[in-house]
């Protein structure tokens, strides 16, 4: 939210997504302050394990792209043991020229349903946006460190953290560099 005050055309980017979510308690807190809760918090990597699962019942390919090669591998790697029968189109880690006009059509030439795309907050929705339009199909996700949690690079709060609303205390601790994002929480 924060983000989308500082920069206007991010703003307009997530403005213009079919969906967003409340991936945060802030924002759930925020909602029910000002008298308009919402249902629930909605992670992104619990959103994206849940896709995986319905790409895999329902037959449909899902493309990752992002992260660095290693977490993109393992991110992979998990699914297919997780989900045996989920089609995968293609990956590709970030480090590349992803607006590198042959790049992106290799990956829409991969005719992905679902395309993850973990590049970070504002830079995966604004690849997202500039793209989208090259595909004849698919449903974009922009996942921010999903692909670091579903490869064990990274590992979610324990439950009642999460439970208790502290599962940013619990990143905080395990990432100090992350105060920054902190103080961001603080100011909204």
């Amino acid at each position: 939210v924060i983000a989308t005050r500082d920069h206007p055309d991010f703003k307009e980017t997530v403005q213009s997504a079919d969906h967003v979510l409340p991936d945060g308690i802030g924002i759930i807190n925020a909602a029910k302050m000002m008298g308009t809760p919402l249902q629930e918090r909605v992670s992104g990597i619990d959103t994206m394990r849940a896709m995986l699962a319905y790409a895999e019942e329902q037959g449909y390919s899902a493309y990752f792209l992002g992260a660095k090669e290693e977490a993109n591998r393992k991110a992979v790697e998990r699914a297919e043991r997780r989900f045996p029968k989920l089609k995968i189109a293609g990956r590709h880690h970030g480090y590349a020229d992803l607006d590198d006009e042959a790049f992106v059509e290799s990956i829409a030439a991969t005719e992905p349903d679902i395309i993850f795309v973990a590049l970070g907050m504002m830079k995966q929705e604004q690849w997202i946006r500039d793209h989208m339009d090259r595909f004849d199909k698919g449903v974009f996700m922009g996942v921010g460190g999903s692909f670091d949690v579903l490869s064990g690079e990274a590992k979610r709060a324990p439950d009642i953290w999460i439970r208790f609303q502290l599962e940013w205390l619990c990143r905080l601790i395990k990432q100090p560099k992350r105060i920054t994002r902190v103080m961001k929480v603080a100011q909204f």
